[in-house]
């Protein structure tokens, strides 16, 4: 397993059989929504992701534009092989963390004002699902876990709730 610096201090670990795509080639870092980073180089043809650059040579074939490779761990610079997985688009949403302007610290939960209550909701195929009203956001947050394990299965994104000891 190496570890490899980019740019801005950032690095990125591959594991040993694919250390050598960052010899002698100059990586970067491409920051997506100030929230992901990923390891990237210009060639003639354009951008080179690194972690479809290692997914093609787990597959031993170039990825088709539809295909897109999900970070299980979240961490756009982790491409160790037991950390990517081919996904579909939705798929790679669905693993996908909180959004920036999130102010709960959960995902898929808000606070419904006129109600006075923890609101959970989930996308799936592009619709939104209403989940229910809550007196916790904790518990709204459980209810969008419940949602993502049924809808997403392993690609599902889970909050870590904080629970109060007794």
């Amino acid at each position: 397993m190496g570890i490899h610096k980019l740019n801005q201090d950032f690095t990125t670990i591959v594991d040993d059989v694919d250390d050598d795509l960052l010899e002698g080639v100059r990586w970067s870092t491409l920051h997506r929504n100030r929230k992901r980073t990923y390891a990237i180089r210009w060639s003639e043809a354009g951008r080179v992701l690194l972690h479809r650059l290692i997914m093609s040579r787990i597959l031993g074939r170039e990825l088709k534009r539809s295909e897109f490779v999900d970070h299980i761990n979240g961490d756009g610079l982790d491409n160790r092989r037991e950390n990517l997985r081919l996904a579909t688009n939705s798929q790679n949403q669905a693993n996908s963390g909180i959004r920036r302007n999130n102010t709960t610290g959960y995902k898929g939960v808000s606070f419904h004002k006129t109600l006075g209550k923890w609101h959970a909701t989930i996308m799936v195929k592009g619709k939104k699902k209403h989940l229910g009203y809550f007196d916790t956001p904790e518990e709204a947050a459980e209810a969008y876990n419940d949602a993502a394990r049924k809808y997403f299965g392993e690609f599902a994104y889970l909050n870590e709730i904080e629970r109060e000891l007794d």
